[in-house]
């Protein structure tokens, strides 16, 4: 989900691979009521896929996404759970009383007892009121996680990478190597094009420095990819390219032997509009592990409990 689009895609799963069986783009309406545009979105959807018996997983903007590198001195995942929300009190400007919380390994630190996350936070309120939008349709997501999360993991580069989502009204930023995310940020889009293009290379510097300075990494991109609504008509690639000295691609993750999709989407496919959605689907097929919000007062219940009746008898 978009601020101003959805993109669905549905895949069917086999031991020889992946099949796409439908998929849709549908953008809003300039000027129209945001939870009115995605009830209508959602419905066209719903009304040209067959989702029933469907496994869900759902992304935000990554824009609504509050995102921290942190360590901490053990590695217990259930000891980091239970403290996570007052390391990272100071460092947010919300009430974590407030916030669903979740987090990643990113890579081991110096000492054997000492863990390196990747940490996210997104309002409750903001939870509810996308679980809400997505119920009178009887989409219940198993998994809610941001948008491009899932994106960069596909790419499965062995390089240090970068993956630019680029949206009319944000820019994020995910480096990633070896099939592990190390930094996700997001900073606003710019209306005028050509601002864009000079502002992003500077942008994608400091932050980088940043990182560079706080975790004492030595990450280095020796590629860029590019993808999201924002690229239409755009010559980015090459702008960027220029600038940073690296290369600049296009994801298409069709076209990519490790996705596994056996078929050709039937047109329109455009893949900086539906690679987002199609990276979700292969996470959830391939048990990849994502962050996920639906924690806490939004766990989905267990299996177990959902199934009990069926089960026994």
């Amino acid at each position: 989900m978009r601020d101003t689009s959805i993109s669905a895609v549905l895949l069917k799963s086999g031991l020889k691979g992946h099949w796409l069986e439908g998929h849709a783009h549908i953008p809003f309406e300039e000027g129209q009521d945001t939870r009115d545009a995605i009830a209508q979105a959602l419905g066209i959807i719903i009304d040209r896929m067959d989702v029933s018996g469907a496994a869900c997983v759902a992304a935000f903007p990554p824009d609504q996404i509050s995102y921290r590198n942190i360590r901490v001195p053990f590695r217990e995942k259930k000891k980091i759970r239970q403290v996570l929300p007052y390391e990272l009190e100071p460092l947010l400007p919300y009430q974590v009383e407030d916030l669903i919380f979740d987090f990643q390994p990113t890579a081991s630190g110096s000492a054997a007892d000492l863990s390196c996350l990747l940490a996210g936070a997104i309002k409750k309120e903001t939870m509810q009121s996308f679980l809400e939008t997505l119920a009178p349709v009887g989409l219940t997501p198993e998994i809610v996680t941001p948008g491009s999360y899932p994106t960069a993991l596909c790419l499965n580069d062995s390089m240090d990478g970068l993956l630019l989502d680029i949206d009319p009204s944000y820019c994020s930023m995910v480096a990633f190597s070896e099939g592990q995310i190390h930094l996700v940020r997001t900073t606003p889009a710019l209306a005028n094009k050509e601002l864009a293009i000079t502002f992003l290379p500077r942008w994608i510097r400091q932050t980088l420095a940043g990182f560079h300075k706080t975790l004492a990494t030595d990450f280095d991109p020796q590629t860029i990819f590019v993808t999201g609504a924002g690229l239409n008509g755009s010559q980015v690639e090459q702008a960027l390219s220029k600038e940073l000295g690296v290369p600049v691609n296009r994801v298409d993750l069709i076209k990519n032997a490790a996705s596994g999709i056996k078929n050709k989407p039937s047109p329109p496919w455009e893949p900086h509009l539906m690679d987002n959605a199609l990276a979700l689907a292969l996470s959830e097929v391939s048990g990849t592990a994502l962050l996920n919000f639906r924690r806490g007062p939004f766990s989905v219940s267990k299996h177990w409990v959902e199934n009990k009746k069926s089960i026994i008898t």
